[in-house]
């Protein structure tokens, strides 16, 4: 997941230090979604959860916090990989995939509506921008 997030915000950003938070931003987002789902089948469980985000119980903000902070990181580290023009085509289907799949999986079969709204909204913010350049200017 980490390198189709990657490949996404270099289509959006040329410099390292936007990538990294563009692509941090994109990686984390997907723990909006997989943590809930965790935690709603009982693999995992904060003692406390202290602050939390609204719609999104039983997770501590701070877990969201260190994710984005480990996303940042492991693309940071990736965006220092020598660049090629990479094709649209894989990071395309699965970056879509993940998206509209976890909005819809949260809405409808988890029946969380928070979860989906955060989701959309987070990842959404990179995502539909990058959809935009993808479709404008292809290179399939």
């Amino acid at each position: 997941m980490a390198y189709p997030c990657l490949l996404a915000t270099q289509r959006l950003s040329t410099d390292p230090l936007t990538t990294t938070l563009i692509g941090g931003v994109l990686f984390a987002s997907w723990d909006l979604f997989l943590d809930p789902q965790m935690v709603g089948e009982g693999y995992w469980t904060w003692s406390n959860a202290g602050w939390a985000l609204p719609g999104i119980d039983g997770i501590p903000l701070q877990n969201f916090l260190g994710w984005l902070l480990t996303a940042f990181l492991l693309i940071a580290l990736l965006d220092r990989l020598p660049r090629r023009v990479a094709k649209d085509g894989v990071p395309v289907i699965m970056l879509s995939w993940v998206y509209v799949s976890n909005v819809m999986a949260a809405l409808v079969f988890f029946g969380r509506p928070g979860v989906a709204l955060w989701g959309a909204i987070v990842m959404g913010a990179v995502i539909i921008p990058w959809w935009w350049r993808t479709w404008s200017r292809p290179q399939w």
